[in-house]
């Protein structure tokens, strides 16, 4: 089957479930179209045989690739573009503190518990600690599609606890990914074979993860800033509506394959692309130097229709896995442990920055652990490593999906509860 085939049934398979959720279920667009999706495949599973159309063209899907190398360069991208950087400014350290330590506590805690489960609780044996710190960096990364439309519902809820929530899952994608490939590197590939082994055995394997993450982080900062550059360079000479579209359309493209071929972070050079080309385009605008209405509600409409289709994606997922009775209790028990780790990933940055433990900042670090739902980056991360670690993919699988659908459908009536509407 061909490409364009498979994106046409994905797009009729989106609008239909779209479609009856929105008339029908009234569920938030995550909730509802990953539970419909995965109602979906299971119908298709039970009704049609292994070797019938609709089965083969919906396993043809390859989550993975669609997503890692193509659809979250525009998603973050326009997520960036969209978000407002005056906000995320007085924020920065809460926002720098819970993307960068928060991911690498929240790995290290959940790579920690998930070991002694597994060894302990479970008794299962010679399972690699190695193996667990990588399932901590791939589902350390948060979600905040799932979150945003709830959030906007509750007028109580502190902005910046808002602006903390969405701007930490804009960069814990990236920090995570970076993460995830260098413990990757590490745990299932030989990062060293290029060194001199006469001086690798005085290299603390520390040093060459900080080295690997200082690369592909800086590496991705400078290189979001030049795409920024040349960005404003074109809509600042160009009158023309549309073509300032196809501009940051091609930006968005070429910067993702740029960075992935010169080896440094892509997601973090669309995230500094993003940001630093809404900022100035917002400020433009007010100056009424240029108008950006148009662009603004083209890559708001192009980051929900992808979302659509990426929690679609994650339900369709379910016929290429293979699930065992082991693996659903392990990933209802990943699903205790990555909260519990999140709390804490979130706890400490804060109480450092902040130094309040009264009631109301414990209240926000609440909701900042439960608004903590995972999504489809962390579903693509394990599929890159499925053949080293089969089960691992059944396990993250299941943990995604109870947190979009349990703190999914549960986080309104927690936002209620945690700031109620004042009585007028």
């Amino acid at each position: 089957m061909n490409i364009f085939f498979l994106f046409s049934l994905l797009i009729i398979v989106t609008a239909l479930l779209s479609y009856v959720n929105t008339n029908f279920l009234k569920f938030p667009k995550a909730i509802g179209l990953t539970m419909l999706s995965i109602v979906f495949s299971i119908g298709c599973i039970i009704i049609f045989d292994e070797g019938d159309f609709i089965v083969i063209a919906i396993k043809q899907f390859d989550f993975r690739t669609t997503l890692l190398n193509g659809m979250i360069s525009f998603m973050l991208f326009a997520s960036a573009l969209c978000f407002n950087a005056v906000d995320l400014k007085k924020e920065t350290k809460a926002v720098v503190a819970l993307s960068v330590s928060g991911v690498i506590i929240s790995t290290l805690i959940t790579a920690i518990l998930a070991y002694y489960t597994l060894t302990l609780i479970l008794n299962i044996g010679s399972v690699p600690f190695g193996n667990c710190l990588v399932f901590g960096a791939l589902i350390s990364p948060t979600d905040p599609i799932a979150v945003i439309s709830t959030l906007s519902k509750n007028k109580n809820v502190p902005k910046p606890v808002k602006v903390q929530i969405v701007g930490e899952a804009l960069f814990n994608d990236a920090t995570s990914i970076v993460l995830f490939v260098v413990l990757t590197n590490i745990v299932f590939f030989d990062p060293t074979e290029n060194l001199d082994p006469n001086i690798l055995k005085d290299i603390p394997y520390i040093i060459l993860i900080i080295k690997q993450i200082t690369i592909e982080a800086v590496g991705g900062i400078l290189l979001g800033c030049l795409f920024a550059i040349v960005t404003l360079f074109f809509i600042r000479t160009n009158k023309d509506d549309e073509t300032t579209i196809l501009i940051t359309l091609a930006v968005s493209s070429m910067g993702y394959i740029a960075a992935s071929k010169l080896g440094v972070s892509a997601p973090i050079t669309m995230v500094i692309a993003g940001l630093i080309t809404g900022k100035k385009l917002s400020e433009w605008n007010k100056k009424k130097q240029i108008k950006i209405d148009l662009l603004s509600k083209f890559w708001r409409l192009i980051d929900n229709i992808l979302n659509s289709f990426l929690f679609i994606m994650i339900g369709l997922e379910l016929t290429e896995i293979d699930f065992t009775t082991l693996t659903i209790i392990i990933g209802f028990l990943v699903f205790v442990i990555m909260n519990f780790s999140r709390f804490i990933s979130v706890f400490i940055p804060m109480a450092i920055i902040n130094r309040d433990f009264s009631k109301s900042a414990f209240k926000n670090k609440t909701l900042m652990t439960w608004a903590g739902i995972r999504g489809g980056v962390s579903l693509a991360l394990v599929l890159s490593i499925s053949h080293d670690a089969p089960h691992m993919v059944a396990v993250t699988y299941v943990a995604v999906v109870l947190s979009i659908l349990i703190q999914g459908s549960t986080l309104g009536a927690l936002l209620n509860k945690l700031y109620p509407p004042k009585i007028k």
